[in-house]
């Protein structure tokens, strides 16, 4: 792709068979692609695409009714939905059924952590939870999510700084430690 070199006007879209786009503030110049949204959605070759993009709207609705389930106070972060979607997606491509998946995840994230006090009334799927995080809950909760994290790769130095065990979850310090996990697993990579 090449990069376009001019002044204030940038233009976006297709012109002719040449495509711009901005990426970064700058903006590039590719041939046009040939391939539309009808091929994708009936040629046999995105068979596999199609499958997976339903799984991954099935997670996507799964991952709802858990973070739903999840304590009020943990709910400020878009990350923990994401996490939950990516884990039903991942279960979902392993080959087990939506039901599965959910009683897995209910169980993991939900009941084993004690998201919901013992004096409260039990919560139903798709529920908001109103109970805020307890200092046990909040302990199992971190072990749950430190397990999804270490699946990814990511290595669990940045994740204990920014979730201390003796402490509550801080926003601010994870999405700092989870930019510099990232960032540290793309320069590992670009080094290979």
């Amino acid at each position: 792709m090449a990069r376009v070199q001019s002044g204030s006007n940038l233009v976006s879209g297709t012109i002719a068979n040449v495509t711009f786009v901005k990426k970064g503030g700058r903006q590039y110049a590719r041939k046009k692609s040939s391939l539309t949204g009808e091929r994708v959605m009936k040629d046999k070759a995105f068979e596999k695409t199609r499958q997976y993009a339903g799984n991954f709207a099935t997670a996507a609705r799964i991952g709802s009714v858990i973070y739903k389930a999840l304590p009020f106070d943990m709910r400020r972060e878009r990350w923990f939905y994401r996490t939950l979607a990516g884990e039903a997606a991942s279960l979902l491509y392993e080959g087990k059924d939506e039901q599965q998946v959910v009683e897995l995840l209910w169980k993991k994230y939900v009941t084993d952590t004690g998201t919901v006090p013992a004096n409260a009334q039990p919560l139903k799927q798709g529920e908001w939870n109103g109970n805020l995080t307890t200092k046990e809950s909040n302990l199992k909760m971190r072990e749950a999510f430190l397990d999804r994290w270490n699946k990814q790769g990511l290595g669990d130095y940045w994740y204990k700084r920014t979730w201390p065990k003796r402490g509550k979850f801080n926003m601010h310090r994870f999405r700092d430690g989870l930019n510099s996990a990232v960032r540290q697993r793309e320069e590992a990579a670009n080094y290979r």
